[in-house]
Order: structure tokens, then sequence, then C-alpha cells
């Protein structure tokens, strides 16, 4: 599945944001985020695809967020 992929990624976590898509790619996701924060700082913030099964409702910013 080709999907937008959404959020921010610092350039040295390419490989990151690359194996993300790659995820939808190969269709092994249907909506996912991910978000890694280094010494206070968050460095990568992604989403995309879908938040339900059946592909209606878009996975959002910050559709869940651990704090």
């Amino acid at each position: 599945m080709k999907v937008e992929i959404h959020g921010t990624c610092e350039p040295e976590f390419q490989r990151l944001k690359d194996v993300f898509a790659r995820n939808f790619e190969q269709d092994l996701e249907v909506g996912a985020s991910v978000a890694v924060s280094q010494g206070g700082e968050m460095v990568v913030d992604l989403w995309a695809g879908y938040a339900d099964a059946e592909m209606s409702r878009p996975h959002g910013l910050h559709f869940f967020r651990r704090s």
C-alpha cells in the first residue's frame, strides 16, 4: 500500500523513515506512528496510514502518544 508519510525526521534518522515507509509498501502496516527523542529533543515524529483495519479513518497526528 502506498501512503503519504507525515511528520518530521532529522536527516541522521532517514534510514528509520525509509524502513517505516517500506512496511507500508510491503503491506506490513495499515497505520502506524513512531516518535523518537534524543537528549530531550524530538528527532523523529512520523505517522501514516489508517487508524482502523477497514481503512476508513486516517491515522492522525499523535493518534496515541505515551507521556
